[in-house]
């Protein structure tokens, strides 16, 4: 079974869950067991499991700035319980006792997040499996427990090897000018990654046809998140996440095939932004905190939408000109060392 747990230690005894899948997926199902360890009877009524989602998002709107108007959103994503064993009157005797579950997950879940935000904007994602052993008794409180359960959506689609390509006449002098023309092809083995992992790039570029040097090659992960509510049309942030620079190409010249190797390591790119203040979030749990050091997840949940993309840049030593780029969007998905530290 996985290795993710919570005991909940009372003078009756403990209470814990085990879960067999280390991130769910939305449109799987989630197995495990809830293990009772009883030092004496106890009045139980029931043992059951609930499962629960929410999403959060607290921000202040654009037209509201210096205001002390704030928008503030709590939505239930899902919410499902079973009764794993109904006890007699007896309720339940001294001992061990394991109760497998299966919990089907609804297909339209988003992803978990927790984006501690720009500014004053932050967001939520989050899932728990909720263990209850309740009493019959007012005299005699439930005996408890909550685990956070890491979730990735399902995917818009899943792409093997792909290669995206781009075509662009590098030109000077408000586009009067022109310098002759490049093709880059940029090749990917997949386009869903986990946050902790790394993504391999091949790119095969053509500058033969142009008189201009390459200068360098910019590759950067761009993270964009959109914001929505009923007071707010969507509104985009942009964040250059990371990037790194290689080596250009001269004029006339050309890699001669996919021999332009570049990488991102995930492992390495910081959710937070720049210098950021964990007091401003105190009503968060610690557990969430673990999250926001890695990049967030692709989610796409009612009030928050957070995508990524693959930018590929040629800069020229042309002052008037951009730069030529190439958007490739990708899927980046939790993992559960994320969640679940060692």
């Amino acid at each position: 079974m996985g290795s993710n747990q919570v005991i909940s230690q009372t003078e009756y005894g403990s209470i814990a869950v085990y879960v067999d899948q280390k991130v769910a997926v939305a449109g799987g199902v989630l197995t495990g067991m809830v293990c009772l360890n009883l030092v004496k009877d106890y009045p139980a009524q029931s043992v059951c499991v609930e499962f629960e989602g929410c999403e959060a998002v607290d921000w202040i709107p654009n037209n509201a700035v210096g205001t002390n108007m704030k928008f503030l959103k709590k939505n239930e994503l899902v919410k499902t319980q079973s009764a794993l064993l109904v006890f007699n009157e007896a309720g339940a005797q001294a001992g061990y006792y394991d109760f497998p579950f299966r919990i089907y997950v609804p297909h339209e879940l988003p992803a978990s997040v927790f984006f501690p935000g720009i500014g004053d904007f932050r967001c939520l994602v989050k899932y728990v499996i909720r263990g209850i052993l309740r009493s019959r008794t007012m005299d005699v409180e439930d005996l408890t427990f909550e685990n956070l359960v890491p979730l990735n959506e399902i995917p818009s689609g899943f792409y093997n090897e792909f290669v995206s390509q781009r075509k662009a006449n590098v030109c000077s002098w408000f586009g009067i000018k022109k310098h002759g023309e490049v093709k880059m092809n940029v090749k990917l083995y997949k386009n869903c990654f986990m946050i902790n992992g790394k993504i391999f790039i091949e790119a095969d570029i053509d500058n033969s046809q142009c008189s201009k040097p390459i200068k360098r090659i910019n590759l950067s992960l761009v993270q964009t998140t959109y914001k929505k509510s009923k007071h707010e049309l969507k509104s985009c942030l942009r964040t250059t996440k990371w990037v790194n620079y290689y080596e250009g190409i001269a004029a006339h010249e050309s890699t001669g095939g996919f021999t332009k190797r570049m990488e991102i390591n995930l492992d390495h790119v910081n959710g937070l932004y720049g210098k950021f203040d964990f007091d401003k979030i105190a009503d968060y749990e610690e557990s969430h905190f673990l999250l926001a050091k890695k990049i967030q997840s692709s989610t796409n949940g009612n009030f928050v939408i957070i995508s990524y993309y693959i930018s590929v840049k040629l800069l020229y030593e042309i002052k008037s000109t951009k730069a030529i780029e190439l958007q490739i969007p990708i899927i980046l998905m939790n993992s559960e060392s994320e969640i679940y530290p060692v």
